[in-house]
């Protein structure tokens, strides 16, 4: 049969023991002096299973605290994992933005640059129609020109061929010509000749 306490202010040993779970591990050896000296001091016989409870009981929650304060570590751990990587993501996200600004600058300039281009483009296509129509209008009149040189060439092979017909031609009339001029002579001659002998037979 247990032995119980004969106090006349019951000690709780339970909340005892819940601040004794608060003092260190070095100070144990004066705790023990402490609850030695409480007990002489007020003459009780100690309920030994009621102690043994409680110490169990004690371990038990120093066990859960200590498994409480494993989860608490692991989840500390894992946020500050996560914290980890989201200062790696902002330090990333920061340079990102700064390329995305640095492109977009890029991008702007490139585009006032194509948009000058542009109108760059439209003036010289404007001039390459106009030159393009003056070509034309160049081609057009060389072909002519080449029709009308073709049409003088005939001209002037024609004007050779009769230029050569009309030499032949007064040269035969040349030849005519002094044919004519032989015989006219020769009548004269002719005609000289019988008027001498007709004076010679009239003198006679």
């Amino acid at each position: 049969m247990p032995i119980r306490c004969s106090f006349k202010n019951p000690l709780n040993f339970s909340n005892f023991f819940a601040m004794a779970a608060n003092i260190r591990s070095d100070n144990n050896a004066q705790l023990k002096a402490e609850l030695h000296d409480l007990i002489q001091r007020h003459s009780c016989k100690v309920d030994h299973s009621q102690l043994e409870r409680d110490r169990l009981e004690h371990e038990d929650r120093i066990a859960a605290l200590m498994q409480q304060v494993a989860e608490l570590t692991y989840k500390l751990s894992e946020a500050q994992s996560t914290i980890n990587s989201l200062n790696i993501a902002a330090a990333t996200l920061s340079s990102t933005t700064r390329e995305l600004t640095s492109l977009r600058t890029q991008v702007d300039f490139l585009q006032s640059e194509l948009d000058t281009s542009e109108t760059t483009n439209e003036d010289l296509q404007r001039k390459l129609d106009r030159e393009e129509r003056m070509f034309a209008d160049a081609y057009k009149e060389l072909q002519e020109n080449k029709e009308e040189c073709a049409q003088l060439r005939m001209k002037a092979v024609i004007a050779k061929q009769t230029e050569k017909a009309a030499k032949k031609k007064m040269k035969a009339a040349c030849g005519m010509l002094k044919d004519d001029n032989d015989d006219v002579l020769s009548m004269r001659s002719s005609l000289r000749s019988s008027r001498r002998r007709t004076s010679v037979s009239i003198r006679e």
